[in-house]
């Protein structure tokens, strides 16, 4: 009854069926069907009926763009009639490939709002970065993170296509198999989820071919809906880019107007691609794409890519056409050319090009402009071809506004340029005139500076010194060459646009004068060539002669360094001092101030190292003729000495300005004992050698048979000869009152006559000799006896000591060292080490001075000597090499010398003295002292 009189009351339907099922005689085999068949008929009819809503529901729901509910909505269905398939047995393939389908649809449920959001936020970014003055690579950027959103999108709706697909197939197979099946199937059922509605069972056949239904529908409209925006977002820019671009090409603002054409174009790019992008989502109903531009393009979609695309390029044909108004504008006005070359603000070279490009300037701009207007009407007839491949609905006159805007501007373009073209002759050839005019001045200048600087240039002091440059000359007269041959191919050149110009213009007015003009300099420009190459001929012969003292300056340098390898240290200073006058010969003719430095360096290095080669080996020589000396002193032998002193102080000398103190010291202590022993020993070199030599050899004659004759017991006989002896020995002391041999000689003949009072006279002698040593005293005659006293007895007590004191008391020998002068000299030669050691240079000085006091206080400080060699080697000698200019006035000096102008000679010393670097030239030093000799 239910069934019958309640048909669509599914609920209790099914609600009575499930009593029937639970009766006892529901086993009877016509129950059952009965049962069966109105359980199923019901189950469909709630199933069908579940379905309307759900899609009723859902298309409401993608009506008002509530993508994702309505994306839910339709994933709730997708239960219906689920169990009952895969209770059903179609084997376990078709059960897992349509599971893996309902993966895929839950997959792309679930991914859907996943998706969503990011899309959302970088359409809504889009948006609002195209309402601002952005760069469109702010937009491409968005666009280009959108991409793999879009593609997953895509891919979604795929898997819907491939699933729906799918199951439809199956379903017909099952249908071929059962026919009772019909669509009470979870197939059926989930096909008509996937793509909704067609328009027959929607009922509104304009709203189903507004909107696709199902999770297709829903896809497709959430990616209708974002893209649309999208475009009008990015396209919004693009016209007011282009709106402000146009009108600043009708002011002329052709860079500006042709950067916002540019920029508009560049966010034309984006509708563009998402129109490409479009073309990848799927539709099963759509018409099929059309080719536009060699472009597939969505049916749908044609009137909005031609809209675009058309917008593109005119876009490029505005571009070109302020590219074209830009070049035949330049960056000048005609009118002011010659004004802005006049004032300085514009090059000659520039104004010349820009008058004589004005009119071919303008002749290319109309040619091209030509070009581009066959261009836009080419263009215009394809677009009318395209257009009329769309549908009728994508057909509107709009998409040929672009078109029509391009082309009148083109038009406006092409009939100002035609109206524009007066003056440029007179203009043209005032300028190159004039140019040419400051090219010969400038030659000419040219000329003399070379000039100058071949004859000389007085230096900057107060000397007469001309510095003289031939290379530089000669490279300003050699850099004339091109430039006036440049300059006559220019006044030819000028001369031969002259002869291009109408007869009946050149031949008056202004024209005629500048024509004349041009005549005459170039003949200005042949003179000018003549004396260039004659000066550059005298410049090439001074720089010859240079190069030859240079060269043989070269040279001897060289034989310096290889005589200073050989130590020969006179040969190598020999070739320094003519290498620097050499040098100083080249540098007269040709002045280089890096090769004077060079060469002051090289010759002052050179003349310091020979110097200081030299000087290690003075110092080593010194010390060992200061030892000797002193081993010599120590020995007695004063003469020896004081020859091997003198030998230091003159080898000192060679390298050094001022004299060595320890020599100049034992100098004096050696000259002292020497003046206390003159006359004691009469050398071969006094003229009264002989005869004091003759009466000395008497005595002693007389002096041995004395004593002979006392050993034989003839006293008397032996007075008589030491009488005789005696008178000889008086005769010599007389000359030389203190001479050793006479005095010993008469003390042993009074020993001999008279042993016991001469041994008691010998005490008062020795104190009478002892205090005349005193230094209160230092009586010579008192010394000399001491002497002789000790050469009789030397091993008299105390004589050995007295005769010590004696000799310090005299002053001919140094007091042995106190404790107090041994600490001092320790305690300086301490100091002094720490400064050689710290290698504090600026404290050479002081440490050789607490040296010499080191070894004054203590003459056998071995430490002391030995660092002083080091201290002397580190520090050098006098002054070496001298520079350059220092060694040509040097030179000077020693001809006005030789010329006898002493006067003159001491001021160029004393100028060169001024100059630290020679303050101690041993050359220079020696040289004042020649001089100041003679004054």
């Amino acid at each position: 009854d239910t069934v019958i009189k309640e048909p669509e009351n599914t609920e209790k339907i099914l609600a009575l069926t499930r009593r029937l099922e639970n009766l006892e005689y529901a086993s009877n085999p016509q129950v059952q069907a009965f049962v069966i068949m109105t359980r199923d008929l019901a189950q469909l009819r709630f199933n069908e009926a579940r379905l309307r809503k759900i899609l009723v529901q859902g298309r409401e729901l993608i009506d008002r763009g509530a993508w994702q509910e309505a994306m839910t909505v339709y994933a709730s269905g997708m239960d219906i009639y689920r169990d009952d398939f895969f209770t059903r047995g179609y084997g376990e393939l078709i059960e897992d490939r349509v599971n893996q389908g309902i993966r895929d649809v839950e997959g792309a449920v679930e991914s859907f709002p996943v998706l969503a959001a990011p899309l959302d936020a970088a359409a809504a970014e889009m948006a609002q970065a195209a309402g601002q003055d952005v760069q469109v690579a702010r937009l491409e950027e968005t666009f280009t993170r959108l991409i793999p959103l879009l593609d997953r999108l895509i891919a979604l709706q795929g898997n819907l296509y491939t699933t729906a697909a799918f199951f439809s197939t199956q379903l017909d197979q099952i249908r071929q198999q059962d026919d009772s099946v019909g669509d009470r199937s979870f197939l059926s059922f989930a096909v008509r989820l996937i793509h909704g509605r067609s328009a027959q069972q929607s009922g509104d056949e304009a709203e189903a071919s507004a909107a696709r239904e199902g999770m297709i529908g829903v896809l497709e409209g959430y990616w209708n809906s974002l893209l649309s925006g999208m475009e009008n977002s990015v396209a919004e820019p693009a016209n007011r880019y282009y709106a402000a671009a146009l009108n600043q090409a009708r002011n002329r603002d052709y860079e500006e107007s042709r950067a916002g054409f540019l920029r508009a174009g560049t966010y034309l790019s984006l509708p563009l691609a998402m129109i490409d992008k479009q073309g990848e989502l799927e539709r099963d109903d759509s018409p099929p794409p059309v080719s536009l531009y060699d472009r597939t393009v969505p049916a749908e979609k044609g009137k909005d890519f031609l809209l675009y695309e058309s917008f593109r390029r005119a876009i490029a044909w505005l571009v070109e056409g302020t590219d074209i108004g830009a070049r035949y504008e330049g960056d000048r006005n005609g009118v002011n050319t010659l004004e802005s070359w006049r004032n300085g603000s514009l090059g000659a070279d520039e104004a010349l090009l820009m008058e004589e490009e004005f009119r071919s300037r303008a002749f290319t701009a109309l040619a091209d402009l030509d070009a581009l207007l066959d261009q836009v009407s080419a263009g215009t007839e394809e677009l009318e071809t395209l257009q009329a491949t769309l549908p009728e609905e994508g057909r509107s006159q709009d998409i040929f506004s672009r078109y029509n805007t391009a082309r009148a501007f083109l038009r406006s373009l092409y009939s100002r340029i035609v109206e524009e073209e007066n003056g440029s002759a007179v203009r043209y050839f005032t300028v190159a005139n004039g140019e040419l005019r400051n090219r010969i001045d400038e030659r000419r200048g040219e000329l003399e500076e070379g000039n100058r600087l071949l004859q000389g240039i007085p230096r900057d002091d107060e000397s007469d010194t001309i510095l003289r440059y031939p290379a530089e000359g000669l490279e300003i007269l050699t850099g004339l060459e091109p430039g006036l041959t440049a300059d006559k191919e220019r006044a030819e050149a000028l001369l031969s646009r002259y002869a291009e110009e109408p007869p009946e213009n050149l031949g008056k007015g202004e024209l005629r004068v500048l024509h004349a003009a041009a005549e005459s300099m170039a003949a200005e420009i042949d003179s000018l060539n003549l004396r260039e190459r004659g000066l550059a001929a005298d410049a090439r012969t001074r720089i010859a002669q240079a190069d030859t003292y240079r060269l043989d300056g070269d040279r001897l340098f060289l034989e310096a360094r290889n005589a200073l390898d050989r130590n020969n240290f006179e040969t190598a200073r020999d070739r320094v001092q003519r290498a620097g006058e050499r040098y100083g010969a080249s540098l007269a003719i040709q002045e280089n101030a890096a090769r004077r430095a060079a060469w002051d360096e090289q010759l002052m290095n050179l003349g310091n190292e020979i110097n200081r080669i030299e000087n290690e080996i003075v110092i080593r020589d010194v010390r060992d003729l200061v030892d000797n000396a002193r081993t010599s002193y120590f020995t007695g032998n004063f003469e020896q000495a004081e020859e091997l002193l003198v030998r230091a102080q003159n080898r000192w000398r060679v390298t050094n300005v001022d004299d060595e103190p320890e020599v100049l010291y034992w100098l004096n202590v050696v000259r002292n004992a020497l003046s206390l022993r003159s006359g004691r020993v009469i050398p071969p070199t006094a003229p009264l050698y002989a005869e004091m030599s003759q009466l000395l050899s008497e005595a002693r004659i007389n002096y041995d048979e004395g004593v002979r004759f006392f050993n034989m017991n003839r006293r008397a006989e032996g007075l008589v000869k030491f009488s005789e002896a005696r008178q000889k020995t008086r005769e010599v002391r007389l000359m030389f009152p203190v001479n050793q041999e006479a005095g010993i000689l008469e003390l042993r003949m009074d020993q001999v006559t008279d042993r016991e009072a001469f041994d008691a006279s010998f005490e008062r002698r020795f104190r009478e000799a002892v205090a005349g040593t005193r230094p209160n005293v230092r009586s010579v005659e008192a010394f000399a006896d001491l002497q002789n006293l000790a050469e009789i007895n030397p091993r008299y007590p105390g004589m050995a000591a007295a005769l010590a004191r004696a000799e310090i008391d005299m002053g001919i020998r140094p007091p042995p060292p106190n404790p107090g002068d041994l600490a001092r000299s320790a305690e300086l030669t301490a100091a002094a080490r720490r400064i050689v050691e710290e290698n504090i240079t600026v404290q050479f000085d002081v440490a050789l001075t607490q040296l010499n006091q080191a070894i004054q206080l203590n003459p056998n400080n071995t430490q002391a000597t030995g660092l002083k060699v080091r201290l002397q080697s580190r520090m050098g000698g006098g002054g070496g090499g001298l520079d350059v200019a220092s060694e040509a006035e040097y030179q000077t000096a020693v001809r006005e010398l030789q010329q006898g102008r002493p006067l003159v000679a001491n001021a160029i010393v004393e100028r060169l003295l001024q100059n630290p670097q020679n303050r101690n030239s041993i050359r220079i030093l020696e040289l004042r002292r020649r001089i100041q000799s003679l004054l």
